[in-house]
């Protein structure tokens, strides 16, 4: 049986969308192709924020579901660091209460900004001090950090880790 997997994230998993009343695929490929090795439940969307994550899993039964989570969050939150704080805590905690692994991804390198670089020094201190394996996309030497440039690093990447 494949290991199941929930992501929950905004424009980087993001593989479908509605444009115009249509369903659009993306390029993005990097999940696509790991559903020969695992069964992924994608829960992204353009607008996904820590809030709506954290709403969406307390409602799944996600211990039976899934062995591995990932958050892809921070994007939609640059206005408010202080509530992601609070709630990528709360989904961390929920989480290792599940007993699911979770995997982060920091937020895209070309956001800019104090805000953008507080969320992500949110995201750093969490992955330190939970020793959570982090997904990103700038060059880094910080421990459990794993640097992917495209869908084939990402695919290589979430194999490695989950």
């Amino acid at each position: 049986m494949k290991k199941k997997i929930a992501v929950f994230g905004g424009r980087i998993f993001i593989d479908i969308f509605i444009e115009k009343d249509r369903f659009v695929v993306t390029s993005n490929q990097a999940l696509i192709h790991l559903a020969n090795c695992y069964q992924i439940d994608n829960y992204s969307h353009l607008n996904m924020t820590s809030s709506r994550a954290l709403e969406l899993i307390q409602k799944l039964p996600m211990k039976i579901l899934y062995t591995d989570c990932i958050l892809a969050l921070g994007e939609q939150e640059l206005e408010d660091p202080m509530q992601f704080e609070i709630n990528l805590n709360l989904l961390l905690e929920f989480l290792e209460r599940e007993e699911i692994r979770p995997l982060l991804v920091s937020l895209p390198n070309q956001l800019y900004g104090e805000n953008a670089k507080k969320i992500q020094d949110i995201i750093d201190k969490f992955a330190l001090s939970k020793n959570i394996a982090v997904i990103c996309d700038d060059t880094t030497n910080k421990k459990g950090y794993y640097q992917v440039r495209n869908d084939n690093d990402m695919q290589r990447a979430i194999l490695t880790l989950c």
